[in-house]
């Protein structure tokens, strides 16, 4: 299950330009389109929040090269700016992707956007448990940075405060 508090902390804190609500058909034709099923904790987060523009906001992962990026968006269902819109962005980065022979990019797809173009990913599933998140740089293979999108967001921290 989703952790609304964290959720609702991160998007007051961050979110500045909030993505308008999504359904459960919304979701359901998404999942359809990408052959996976979302995780509960994500599906949760979708139906409360649908993402939006964030400004401010980095992943504190200690010693890791992903918390010198700031997340621009969280991808939403329905939006009409293809910056924003999950399907658009997953499209993109099959696109990005296919010409290196990383073992695990068909087994990912883009819930996020840093601030230099990288992604954050959940790991693709045929079920409602808990999906592993990566990072992915354009041209390095992507790296599981923690075991879910519920993890994820405890990571997130205003951006100029990481490393310190």
């Amino acid at each position: 299950m989703l952790d609304h508090e964290n959720a609702n902390k991160i998007h007051q804190l961050f979110c500045k330009t909030p993505a308008e609500p999504t359904s459960e058909d919304a979701i359901t034709n998404a999942e359809s389109q990408l052959g996976s099923v979302f995780p509960v904790d994500y599906r949760e987060y979708l139906l409360a929040y649908n993402g939006g523009k964030f400004s401010g906001m980095g992943i504190n992962i200690p010693g890791d090269r992903c918390a010198n990026y700031s997340i621009r968006y969280i991808y939403s269902l329905g939006d009409a700016s293809e910056y924003r819109n999950l399907l658009h962005r997953c499209e993109s980065f099959g696109h990005s992707y296919s010409n290196f022979n990383y073992p695990n990019t068909d087994s990912l797809f883009p819930i996020a956007g840093m601030s230099d173009g990288s992604w954050v990913c959940l790991e693709r599933s045929r079920s409602r448990t808990a999906n592993a998140v990566y990072f992915g740089e354009l041209f390095e293979e992507p790296y599981k940075i923690c075991d879910s999108f519920n993890e994820l967001l405890t990571l997130l921290v205003p951006w100029d405060s990481i490393g310190t």
